[in-house]
């Protein structure tokens, strides 16, 4: 997907974070399930204390600043496009004792710009708005800049075995039957927002392209149609 039409994809919750923050609050993407599942993924990388951490498309950083904070981080790097949820990111990780540095951009750019390695890479919701290409490569970069024993944790929307026609077809029947905080001028808005830029992948395809970029991979167990969970961990030295 071009540059310009990622920018475009993200907008909606650039503009309107607070509609983003009342989908974590209701559970809609099952935020508190991910984030318990993470915490016991950090768990088994105890070893590799203090971590080192990058966060694609960190947002307001509020879930993870606060499972992060019982342990000993080295450093935080976070990538969003969105200027609204890197202010609040800041505010989360100061109140959670965590040494970072914020960038806005293009996580995808971004990754280029960094000669880092890191102990654990997480990114929530956001590599479903890169195209098929896309994220082949963005596997590929991700791999190149975790270190060996270290692991990519990938919270998102998938497919499985249906078309994007048909997945966008009953995820939208989802939010007018069960997002039922929201009103129905949000609905419309996130509707339109996936009608336009949302591309999830195929989940088997998705693994395999993990696995030729030199992951292996886990699926966290969540009994959700939708979203998902990905360990891709890549072998110690």
């Amino acid at each position: 997907m071009p540059q310009t039409m990622v920018q475009s994809a993200t907008q909606l919750f650039t503009d309107n974070w607070k509609i983003y923050q009342k989908i974590i609050n209701q559970n809609y993407m099952l935020h508190r399930e991910f984030a318990a599942k993470g915490n016991t993924a950090f768990k088994k990388l105890k070893s590799l204390e203090p971590f080192n951490v990058l966060d694609l498309g960190c947002g307001d950083a509020q879930l993870i600043s606060e499972q992060l904070s019982v342990f000993e981080i080295d450093s935080y790097i976070g990538y969003d496009l969105s200027a609204t949820a890197l202010a609040l990111a800041s505010k989360n990780l100061e109140s959670n004792n965590i040494a970072y540095e914020l960038c806005q951009g293009a996580m995808e750019m971004l990754l280029d710009t960094t000669t880092s390695s890191f102990d654990i890479i997480h990114s929530s919701f956001a590599i479903h708005h890169l195209g098929d290409s896309g994220k082949k490569t963005f596997l590929k970069k991700c791999f190149q800049k975790l270190s060996p024993g270290g692991l990519f944790i990938i919270i998102d929307v998938f497919r499985d075995a249906v078309s994007l026609e048909t997945y966008k077809r009953d995820y939208i029947s989802r939010i007018r039957s069960h997002w039922n905080y929201l009103p129905d001028n949000e609905k419309d808005m996130i509707i339109d927002h996936i009608l336009r830029y949302d591309y999830p992948a195929d989940i088997s395809i998705f693994k395999l392209w993990a696995k030729e970029a030199g992951f292996t991979v886990t699926t966290a167990t969540v009994k959700d149609s939708f979203h998902k969970m990905l360990l891709l961990s890549k072998a110690a030295n």
